[in-house]
């Protein structure tokens, strides 16, 4: 179905005008529309969480807001970390062959957040938490890293370009193989491997 504009004698210019100012609108609405992703894998310094069917784990970037949250509910209590893009001194994307990894760098150490799921209809309160009372608490760190299904964050890279124009986006297309060099790059390779040398 083809749509078409018939204006008014006398209004044909304000007419187009005013369509492309909501065309435009429109197009950048759907830009800064907030992109929700689920992820496989949030590594946290030291710690991995593998995404399963009791534990939900996703990245969420508001583009508007300009700030990225990554996200984790397991059993009856979510745990979050809300970052600005202000605070990010680096985003490195990783396209491989088999799954995507996106890894951030922040120049001070993340905020850990957590709340108890609520009941329907009722918000989460979120509130500051360093506590280490189980073994999903999110340690202190300056970097953390996600693995996503293959494809999944090309979209998410090309909104950034476009709107966050002081972003440091790091593009690599690199084999599976190469994939530890951009952790080690970032320093959460190294942290890892301080813990498994301990």
């Amino acid at each position: 179905m083809r749509l078409r504009l018939i204006p008014q004698w006398g209004q044909g210019f304000t007419s187009e005008c005013q369509l492309k100012t909501a065309q435009d609108q429109l197009e950048w609405h759907s830009q800064i529309k907030p992109t929700r992703l689920p992820v496989l894998a949030l590594h946290i310094g030291n710690k991995k969480f593998a995404r399963t069917n009791e534990c939900d784990i996703f990245v969420k970037f508001f583009y508007h807001k300009k700030s990225v949250i990554f996200q984790m509910s397991k059993d009856k209590l979510c745990r979050k970390v809300d970052i600005p893009f202000d605070d990010i001194t680096s985003f490195c994307f990783v396209f491989g062959q088999q799954s995507d990894i996106l890894t951030i760098e922040v120049k001070s150490s993340l905020i850990p957040l957590s709340a108890a799921k609520p009941l329907p209809g009722k918000f989460l309160d979120w509130k500051v938490d360093y506590s280490k009372d189980d073994e999903y608490y999110f340690p202190e760190s300056k970097s953390l890293w996600v693995e996503a299904e293959k494809g999944s964050l090309e979209k998410t890279y090309a909104k950034l370009k476009n709107i966050c124009k002081t972003c440091h986006l790091m593009v690599n297309a690199w084999k599976k193989e190469e994939i530890m060099n951009c952790m080690h790059h970032t320093g959460v390779g190294r942290q890892q491997d301080r813990h498994a040398s301990e």
